[in-house]
Formats: structure tokens, sequence, C-alpha cells
């Protein structure tokens, strides 16, 4: 018999939890699950899981005014990154507002996956059946064009636009000119690929996001490669 997966399902819509369950019922007979979590949202504290079957795959719900951004980010970045490693993640969120993001958040290493709430159930259906019938030695395809790393005053620069400074704060507080703020901007929207940050501080979901990532990427070194990837969703097994 074949090995079941355990899942953890975190959505704010009861429908749409609803919904994917009934999927994993229909899936039964292809690939075996074990819901070992429903949430409406994130919990704070690991203890709910501690007690459970290690969760195989998280369906997490990124809402789209970007209210729990930093919790999921977070939850993915250190939670299941540290006490899940071989777990596999599928977001679900507004593809409409999430835009250029999506590429960061297949970034992440353990992020398989980032579906629009408005997938049909044909789609998710066969979204889901390729991620759970995917050997587990399956891993995220590596990154295959090199980039440009984003030096640690561009990362600075953006991190304070995106929390809503002003070029004139922004230099006072890194104690540069506010001609050179706009070089680091400009400089680093061109190695992001993004012509302005207009569509990023006009979405409150965006802004918090790439704020969050621009963050945790400060955060593991002060010169670390923000990777934009032109493919999507594709896998390749690991050695």
């Amino acid at each position: 018999m074949r090995e079941r997966t355990n899942i953890f399902l975190q959505h704010t819509c009861s429908y749409t939890r609803e919904g994917i369950k009934s999927l994993l019922a229909e899936l039964e007979d292809i690939t075996p699950t074990n819901l070992i979590a429903e949430e409406k949202k994130l919990q704070p504290s690991l203890n709910r899981l501690m007690h459970k079957p290690d969760a195989d795959i998280f369906i997490l719900g990124l809402q789209s005014n970007g209210n729990n951004a930093s919790e999921i980010l977070s939850f993915i970045i250190k939670t299941v990154a540290s006490f899940f490693p071989k777990a596999r993640v599928i977001i679900m969120t507004e593809l409409n507002s999430l835009g250029k993001l999506k590429d960061y958040l297949l970034g992440l290493n353990n992020v398989y996956a980032v579906l629009d709430n408005g997938i049909t159930l044909k789609e998710m259906h066969l979204r889901l059946t390729e991620i759970l019938t995917l050997p587990k030695s399956v891993q995220p395809c590596p990154f295959q064009s090199p980039v440009t790393p984003l030096t640690h005053q561009e990362l600075s620069v953006l991190g304070f636009l995106l929390k809503g400074k002003s070029a004139n704060e922004v230099a006072y507080k890194l104690r540069i000119h506010c001609k050179t703020v706009s070089s680091h901007k400009q400089s680093a929207l061109h190695k992001l690929g993004i012509h302005s940050l207009h569509g990023l501080l006009t979405s409150g979901n965006n802004r918090e996001m790439m704020y969050q990532l621009l963050h945790y990427q400060r955060k593991r070194t002060p010169c670390t490669v923000c990777r934009i990837s032109d493919t999507f969703d594709k896998v390749v097994p690991t050695k």
C-alpha cells in the first residue's frame, strides 16, 4: 500500500478549504493523503504539530490585502524550513495582485507552486496530482540564469522606500546624498527587472511581501543574490 502524504491546510476561505479537501478525497485512489491540520489562520505555536505525523505538504493561503504576508513568509522561511525540511509548500493567493513577486516566492527553496485563488477545480486537480505524485527525492528546479546580486546599500534603500520613507528620509538615515539614493534605487530596479516601485507601493500585498523578502535576504548575507526565475514550477530529481 502506498504511503500516505500528510497535508497541512491553511486558508482563510472555508469554501477554498472544502474544495481542496474534496479534491484530495477524489485523489485517494491515486495518492492517499492524511489531513493532519486545517486552519483558517496560522497559529504561532508549533505544539499542535509536534504530536502529529510530519507534514509532507503545506497548502497556505496568502491574503490579497497582504495582512498575513509577514506571518506566511516567516512560517515558510523559518518554521517549515527548520522543522519540516523535506516538506513542499503550495501557496494560494490572488495572482493579479502578486505580479512579479510570484517569482520571489518560487525562489524560496521549499515552494513548489504559487496558484491563483480563482483556479478552476480541474486545474487544481491537475496541479495537486502533479505535486502529490512526485517522488520525495524531487526538489524544485534550481535557477539556471546567473543574476547580478543586490548590494547591501541597494537592499537598504529599497527596504526603506518600501516602508514608505521618502528619498530625503532615506538619504538622512543612510547618511548619503539624495542622488545616491536615486542611483541605488535605479540600479536595484534594473537588477530585479522592475521598471518602477509604483506598483509595489500602491499594493499593500506586494509592498509588504517585497519588504519581508528583502529583509530575509539581508539577514542571510549582506550581499545575497536576489533570484528571479523565468521558469514556472519546474522540478528536477536530486542527485
